[in-house]
């Protein structure tokens, strides 16, 4: 008895089991292409699976690198960028200007004239002296004069009184004082008058004379 054992046909089922899996590398591969595809053309999808927006990508742009210098410790240093000095143009400076003088203040004398305590005590020595009154007259133009320490009129008439007390000393240093506190010629003639009388008085001759020639050198300047 002969016994048939019927075997299943195998390239059916080589052929049922191949496309499946040719089907499944086909399609894997073909992802990789498209995907490569895509890489190439600067075109890359979206990673989300919901969103199919496509973005170009940017080249990426990098500096140059900056040359370092080594030490001789192995440190690197970056060197610094050049300095270039600034222009600078010397100008010459304007010549100093010469300070101006000083205005000298006008002094203002102290001649009493502006007082009229003082011209009443004036007013009266002379009444004294005409009354031969000349120590009171001569006390009284001692105060005018304290008042009124710049008057030349107060040291002539105190150079009178001494000229009346036979004072000649007394009489041309009073004189003197006053022709020092005037540059009027009149008021400085009639010094140079009190002066010769003083001399006179003294007996000094030279004195005299001096008094004389200015007495005259005067008289013609009015």
């Amino acid at each position: 008895m002969t016994m048939m054992i019927q075997m299943p046909a195998a390239p059916v089922l080589q052929k049922t089991t191949f496309k499946p899996a040719m089907l499944a590398l086909m399609s894997v591969m073909g992802i990789s292409v498209l995907a490569g595809c895509q890489s190439i053309t600067g075109v890359k999808k979206s990673s989300s699976p919901y969103l199919t927006i496509e973005e170009k990508t940017r080249p990426v742009v990098t500096a140059p690198a900056t040359p370092t210098k080594i030490q001789e410790n192995g440190a690197k240093r970056t060197p610094l960028p050049e300095y270039a000095e600034p222009n600078i143009q010397s100008q010459r400076l304007p010549s100093a200007i010469p300070a101006p003088r000083p205005v000298q203040p006008k002094v203002v004398l102290r001649d009493g004239s502006n007082i009229p305590a003082f011209s009443k005590l004036m007013a009266q020595a002379q009444q004294q002296i005409q009354a031969n009154q000349l120590n009171a007259a001569e006390q009284t133009l001692i105060q005018a004069q304290r008042m009124a320490p710049q008057s030349a009129a107060v040291y002539a008439r105190l150079s009178e009184v001494a000229l009346k007390k036979r004072q000649g000393g007394n009489a041309e240093a009073m004189a003197r004082k006053g022709l020092m506190l005037t540059s009027n010629p009149r008021q400085q003639h009639a010094f140079w008058q009190l002066i010769l009388a003083s001399a006179e008085l003294q007996n000094n001759a030279a004195l005299a004379g001096q008094a004389r020639s200015q007495i005259q050198k005067l008289a013609s300047q009015f």
